[in-house]
């Protein structure tokens, strides 16, 4: 990531983000599940998707409890907003 940065000094910065509280973090988690699953059930059901033609092709997986501060890259022009 240094290496990265250190490309693109005109375009890009790093900043400490904030931690999030523990009730908003879980609200929004909670909020985010709810949504995701009623948009992928509304999909399928629009489309007609069978339980046989459906993939788990997602690596990443959801990040649950991560609500400490850390360094994060913001876009220099958006970040003075």
């Amino acid at each position: 990531v240094t290496r990265f940065l250190y490309c693109y000094p005109d375009n890009l910065l790093t900043a400490w983000s904030a931690p999030m509280e523990k009730q908003r973090h879980n609200a929004a988690l909670y909020n985010s599940f709810c949504s995701y699953f009623n948009l992928l059930h509304s999909t399928i059901k629009q489309h007609s998707i069978q339980p046989e033609n459906t993939y788990n092709i997602d690596e990443k997986g959801f990040m649950i409890r991560v609500i400490s501060k850390g360094v994060r890259i913001f876009n220099k022009q958006l970040f003075r907003l």
